[in-house]
């Protein structure tokens, strides 16, 4: 395994682990929609991919985001910045669809409860 593999296997396993860690958190919220998407803002945050200026290749966003906006003369996280923005919107509508599609499918098999 190379070291760019290596790097996003930690990154991964950083954003999953803090994504545990917010639903560890998260446990007195009745909301399963609002609770996932609370864990999913992380874990997109941090696994969302963004290309990296004059070089072939691909970096967290917000890695990107952060070295061009600051350690750059010229820098321009702009590209960076939307993949976030994208990524943040993504996970919010998956988190939500999700949350409330399994919300309905446990109201549906539990006809007790409402």
């Amino acid at each position: 395994m190379d070291n760019y593999m290596l790097a996003w296997v930690v990154v991964l396993a950083m954003a999953l682990l803090g994504g545990l860690s917010v639903w560890l958190l998260t446990r007195s919220i009745k909301s399963l929609p609002l609770r996932l998407m609370l864990v999913f803002l992380p874990v997109m945050f941090f696994i969302t991919p963004a290309s990296i200026p004059a070089y072939e290749g691909t970096a967290p966003a917000f890695v990107v985001a952060v070295f061009e906006a600051f350690f750059q003369t010229e820098g321009d996280p702009g590209g960076a910045v939307l993949a976030l923005i994208i990524g943040s919107v993504s996970g919010i509508v998956l988190a939500v669809a999700l949350g409330i599609s399994l919300q309905r499918r446990k109201a549906g098999a539990d006809p007790h409860k409402s």
